[in-house]
């Protein structure tokens, strides 16, 4: 992970297997597509798809700083910067998307519409519901600091019981919404605060054993360049 100077690589690599494994599963699913292959082949898609995007939601969420209670920005100008962040990038990568889709629509295997340009706000384009999700998961997670930083300001166990809040949103609620949104932030939310909790649990372990922590450089730097 990384500081203003320096950089912990045990991240990088993390990010980087979890990236082979995205590449891995869109290639087994588009194998699956193409080719007849035995049921093994939608295993191994199932297997990965279990794990894969979670294990990236909890690493934002181990990088998130504004968990420690910092309440020095306002909740509209840090969902204002995220918006710039993520939320413009995802608009204008599915616009560009599209066009490219929609002007080789008779070469490709699933050909755009006109509607599904006009929907980008509120139904994403395929791969890019990532970055319209994790925008949404953030806004939440900003949402719930300052609802906690006005009625609980000393409660130590807020990541805990956001954590338990969602796990029982996903087990309730996941996939029952009309509007996607609602699902993602129902079905990977708890993973962003699980994130959370490790880093809590590993500082505290650092804290407790007064031993360097292998993570240290992310519990104290790369909060600013990544969440803002």
């Amino acid at each position: 992970m990384q500081t203003n100077t320096t950089r912990d690589k045990t991240i990088d690599f993390i990010k980087g297997i979890l990236i082979l494994f995205v590449i891995l599963g869109h290639t087994t699913l588009g194998l699956t597509d193409m080719y007849s292959f035995d049921d093994s082949m939608n295993g191994i898609a199932n297997v990965i798809y279990s794990f894969h995007m979670p294990c990236f939601i909890a690493v934002s969420g181990f990088l998130y700083s504004e968990y420690v209670g910092n309440a020095s920005q306002g909740i509209f100008s840090r969902i204002c910067h995220k918006a710039f962040n993520i939320l413009l990038p995802y608009v204008m990568i599915s616009v560009i998307y599209w066009i490219i889709k929609f002007t080789l629509s008779n070469l490709i295997r699933e050909p755009v519409a006109v509607s599904s340009l006009i929907s980008i706000p509120w139904k994403t384009i395929e791969f890019l519901w990532y970055l319209y999700a994790l925008f949404l998961i953030y806004c939440v997670a900003y949402m719930a600091d300052y609802v906690f930083a006005r009625l609980l300001p000393h409660f130590n166990y807020k990541m805990e019981l956001l954590f338990v809040l969602f796990l029982i949103i996903a087990l309730t609620c996941y996939g029952r919404f009309h509007y996607e949104g609602f699902n993602y932030i129902a079905g990977f939310q708890m993973y962003f605060y699980l994130g959370c909790l490790i880093k809590k649990w590993l500082d505290k372990l650092d804290n407790r054993y007064a031993v360097p922590c292998r993570y240290e450089c992310a519990c104290r730097g790369i909060r600013h360049n990544i969440t803002g």
